[in-house]
């Protein structure tokens, strides 16, 4: 029991982090009509992704973890690439009020939630505790539950704050696409660093 306690609670530090996606999912929901409703709607986008992902990676580590080295240097130089073209793509935003680029629209979202959730190594980290002899469906889905609870609400937290400061903000949203592709750009060198 103490190792699903232990990984719920990673699930719900690791999804607090920005690299699993709250700020792309606020900056999309500060932009509509119904900012706390678009909110929870894109937290829950990025969770449900990232929750497809993981079980994604528990069906391939159990049809192929003899034939495949999921620890491989490579893989890791693949998901930085995915980062730092998203990167590129924020950079690349202009304001145009509540237009969106391809990152920006709701596939967009889930597409790079997809992603993002093959670029976290937690879900090989639970996947080491199931050669030990846990259960990985059952760890992979204490995790994302948890993943999902702090995710949404992060993202609300954030949309929150930000409609509330939006007055003082106003003047430099046209800096917070710039600063996304900044935080992208420094997950993709983490994960290349390992």
């Amino acid at each position: 029991m103490s190792v699903y306690v232990a990984v719920i609670a990673m699930g719900l530090v690791h999804g607090l982090e920005p690299g699993h996606g709250w700020p792309v999912a606020a900056l999309y929901s500060i932009r509509r009509s119904s900012p706390l409703l678009m909110g929870f709607v894109t937290g829950a986008i990025i969770a449900f992704f990232h929750f497809a992902s993981s079980l994604a990676v528990v069906v391939v580590y159990l049809l192929a973890r003899s034939a495949i080295d999921f620890s491989a240097p490579w893989i890791r130089y693949v998901v930085a690439a995915i980062l730092l073209f998203l990167a590129y793509r924020m950079w690349q935003e202009h304001d145009h009020g509540n237009k969106s680029t391809d990152v920006q629209s709701l596939w967009g979202i889930a597409v790079f939630a997809f992603a993002l959730g093959f670029a976290h190594e937690e879900e090989f980290t639970l996947l080491a505790l199931a050669v030990g002899g846990i259960n990985p469906w059952l760890l992979i889905s204490a995790y994302a539950t948890a993943v999902t609870l702090s995710l949404i609400t992060i993202t609300l937290v954030a949309v929150k704050a930000y409609t509330m400061a939006q007055g003082f903000l106003t003047r430099y949203e046209h800096y917070l696409p710039k600063i996304t592709a900044g935080v992208l750009v420094v997950l993709a060198l983490l994960v290349v660093l390992g």
